[in-house]
């Protein structure tokens, strides 16, 4: 599944802003997936233009207005198009492979979310540079869980998962291809320093909020400050990385009907209401 399908997948239910899309990635994607708010706000434009998103200016009490998207009927039927397709092409796999749950067409014309059918719970996951620095583990955290084809983790890790067996444990390897993209230079531009507010402390390293086209705040970090410019990067702090994962599956699972509509795992390992 592409970024393009998740943002139009989260859209299925509700119209929603560049802002609280990138929210929504991070509170329910976990782990091992995580979209910039740049990369969200580049495909936000790309689906725009293909006119499979309309946007329209709400109006905030005490706050600026926001832009919020939504999907047009072209973008439900290109989705319904590519989930069927998708479901399809998955079904002549082996069984032990993530398969597509069933998908009605009345999916896209109510708004109800894609359904997801299985949960793949991991007891022991650890992330690392391809030079072995650890960044990120599951350790002293419990199961973390996900449910599959809804975007939840990288395409490339979910697929290497969905082949492993009850109780396995494996080790994969990722180009920063298959994870979070190569480094963009253009993703680079130099400010004026006055263009910070003043008695600001700018260094390198400090992390800041723009505002995009459409209003919407757009992290960066500081890459390098002069005397009269700033040089700002808008990638995602782990673009042009190789990854390696470690990865102990201890159970996979059927989704609820309440964990595919709302998209996340509930209980152990998920979210709590």
């Amino acid at each position: 599944m592409a970024l393009a399908h998740a943002i139009m997948t989260a859209l299925l239910e509700d119209d929603l802003s560049g802002y609280e899309l990138a929210k929504d990635f991070e509170t329910s994607l976990g782990f091992f997936w995580h979209a910039s708010h740049q990369q969200i706000y580049l495909e936000l434009r790309k689906l725009s233009d293909k006119r499979w998103l309309n946007k329209r200016e709400v109006s905030q009490s005490g706050k600026p207005n926001k832009i919020v998207y939504g999907l047009t009927k072209a973008g439900r039927d290109a989705l319904a198009e590519w989930v069927y397709s998708k479901t399809k092409t998955q079904a002549a796999k082996d069984e032990l492979l993530i398969i597509e749950g069933e998908v009605q067409a009345d999916d896209f014309s109510g708004g109800l979310a894609l359904r997801a059918e299985k949960i793949f719970s991991i007891a022991e996951a650890r992330q690392r540079f391809s030079e072995g620095v650890v960044i990120d583990t599951t350790e002293d955290k419990g199961a973390f869980s996900f449910i599959s084809s809804a975007n939840q983790i990288l395409p490339k890790l979910e697929e290497e998962i969905g082949t492993m067996l009850i109780g396995s444990k494996k080790n994969v390897k990722l180009s920063a291809e298959e994870a979070y993209g190569v480094y963009d230079e253009n993703a680079i531009q130099k400010v004026e320093k006055s263009t910070f507010p003043d008695n600001t402390t700018v260094e390198v390293g400090m992390g800041f909020v723009a505002n995009s086209p459409d209003g919407q705040p757009m992290p960066f970090k500081v890459a390098a400050v002069e005397e009269k410019e700033v040089t700002i990067d808008f990638n995602h702090p782990l673009a042009g990385k190789d990854l390696e994962f470690n990865v102990h599956l201890v159970d996979i699972r059927n989704a609820s009907e309440e964990e595919a509509a709302h998209g996340h795992v509930h209980g152990p390992g998920g979210h709590h209401h």
